[in-house]
C-alpha cells in the first residue's frame, strides 16, 4: 500500500489519518516516527555481478507498506514480532543490486541484533516464530481494553470481572469492598486514560515531561 505523507502530522501522532471505522486487524495507521535510525537502502555503485543481492519488494515477508518521504520512500514490513524500517532512495527498483548502510547513531551497538534481523527480512528470510510469554504490563493493557469494551457495551463491573477472571473467581471473591472489585475499577480507569491520549505515551510520541503522559 502506498501512502502519501502529509506535510504536517495529523493529531494523535499520525502522518496520515486512518479510517476509525476499520477493524483493528485491518487498520494500518501511519505513525510519525523518527527515521534517523532506519536502514538506508540504495543502489550499488559498483558494476553489478551475479553474486550481488537484488532488491525485491515482494520477497520481503510480512505485511508491507511504502510511504513517500521527500526524494525517496520509507519502507516498513511487519513479520510476526519482527519489524523492518528502511529508507529507499529514488533509484532503488525491483531487481536492482543494492547495498544497505546503517546510520551511526547513539546506541548502535545495542541495535546490532535488530539490524541483523532487519537485513534478513530484506533478503527474504522469514524468521521462525518465537513463543514468548506475555509480560505483566502487556497483560495489564489487555485486561484494561477488555474492561473498557465491557463498559461501553453496557456490562456491569461484576460482569466484566467474570469475563476477565472467570465466574468462579467472582463467586468466591466479589463483594462491595473486595480487592477484585477495586481491580476492575483500576482497569477501567487505566483504559479511559489510554483512550484519552495515554496511548501516545505507549507509542513513544510524548516527551517524558508531557503532562498528558499517564
Amino acid at each position: 500500500m502506498l501512502w502519501a505523507a502529509a506535510a504536517a502530522h495529523c493529531v494523535g501522532g499520525y502522518d496520515n489519518a486512518e479510517n476509525p471505522a476499520l477493524d483493528a486487524r485491518d487498520a494500518d495507521p501511519l505513525w510519525a516516527i523518527d527515521s534517523d535510525n532506519w536502514l538506508h537502502v540504495r543502489v550499488a555503485r559498483r558494476r553489478p555481478s551475479l553474486r550481488d543481492q537484488r532488491f525485491s519488494l515482494w520477497r520481503v515477508p510480512g505485511r508491507k507498506s511504502l510511504t513517500l518521504a521527500g526524494d525517496g520512500l520509507r519502507f516498513t514490513a511487519r513479520c510476526g514480532e519482527h519489524r523492518l524500517h528502511a529508507e529507499l532512495n529514488d533509484a532503488v527498483a525491483e531487481d536492482t543490486a543494492f547495498v544497505v548502510t546503517v546510520p551511526l547513531a547513539d546506541g548502535l551497538g545495542h541495535r546490532l541484533r535488530q539490524v541483523q534481523s532487519e537485513a534478513r527480512l530484506l533478503e527474504g528470510e522469514a524468521p521462525p516464530p518465537r513463543a514468548r510469554a506475555s509480560s505483566r504490563t502487556g497483560l495489564l493493557h489487555l485486561r484494561a481494553l477488555q474492561a473498557i469494551d465491557g463498559v461501553r457495551g453496557g456490562a456491569s463491573h461484576r460482569d466484566i470481572a467474570a469475563a476477565i477472571f472467570g465466574a468462579d473467581t467472582v463467586g468466591d471473591r466479589w463483594s462491595a469492598d473486595s480487592e477484585l472489585r477495586a481491580q476492575v475499577r483500576y482497569l477501567v480507569s487505566r483504559a479511559e486514560g489510554l483512550v484519552g491520549g495515554g496511548y501516545r505515551a505507549l507509542a513513544g510520541l510524548l516527551s517524558p515531561g508531557d503532562e498528558r503522559a499517564p
